[in-house]
């Protein structure tokens, strides 16, 4: 199945191929974003 990426799902994978061990608020804050929609995302 494949996924459509938009700007903002890039911009977390940008942000997490520099440091995969971001915090889960501090990367919804670099793409602003609360953390519940980054969080979600990150699990799908």
């Amino acid at each position: 199945m494949a996924y459509l990426l938009d700007a903002i799902d890039k911009k977390i994978l940008e942000i997490l191929q520099q440091d995969a061990t971001i915090p889960n608020i501090e990367l919804a804050e670099k793409v602003c974003l609360s953390p519940s929609p980054v969080h979600g995302g990150l699990k799908t």
